[in-house]
């Protein structure tokens, strides 16, 4: 019960700390806990918004991409979700 508690705790003090952090780190976080859609992650390399901090090995989650047939194929919308890496400077999902 203790070690629950612990945990517990330590989750919510993380996820009141994200937002601090995420403004330390900016987009150069490794990983990014928001999720972004098909169209935040097209409108970003169009815009060339953040393309200094849109490099090779940002990971996050794409809410509406769909999982490819072969995994690390292009990013594609029209699905329920897939994980989405930045790798040569495009956007494969697995």
């Amino acid at each position: 019960m203790k070690r629950t508690l612990i945990i517990l705790a330590t989750l919510v003090v993380l996820l009141l700390a994200y937002p601090l952090l995420s403004q330390q780190l900016g987009t150069h976080a490794l990983l990014r806990l928001m999720p972004h859609t098909f169209a935040d992650l097209a409108m970003a390399d169009m815009t060339g918004r953040d393309a200094m901090a849109i490099t090779d090995g940002y990971i996050t989650y794409c809410t509406d991409c769909a999982v490819p047939a072969h995994p690390g194929d292009k990013c594609a919308v029209g699905g329920s979700g897939a994980e989405a890496h930045r790798i040569r400077g495009a956007w494969v999902c697995y």
